[in-house]
């Protein structure tokens, strides 16, 4: 398994992408969540950013196999089942 990130190391690295400038200063960062199981040929963690008001999700899919290659990979989030908010703040 690869080495954890640390939470400065998110700080910086989400700083850095344009298109969160918008969201404000990160206030938390959880720990990776495995998806998969390890002995898979792939994994798939995710990390829960928490801004002010925005979460944002963070998919890392790791290649176990050094013969596969893993391409054009993308993400879909169900959200069909997931709490609906009383209101907006």
């Amino acid at each position: 398994m690869q080495e954890p990130v640390r939470a400065s190391q998110y700080v910086d690295a989400l700083r850095d992408i344009p298109e969160l400038a918008h969201v404000g200063p990160l206030f938390k960062s959880a720990e990776p969540l495995l998806l998969t199981e390890e002995e898979t040929e792939y994994n798939i963690a995710v990390v829960v950013h928490i801004f002010a008001a925005h979460v944002l999700l963070q998919f890392n899919c790791t290649n176990t196999v050094q013969e596969q290659v893993l391409e054009n990979v993308s993400v879909a989030v169900d959200l069909s089942e997931a709490v609906r908010p009383l209101f907006h703040v």
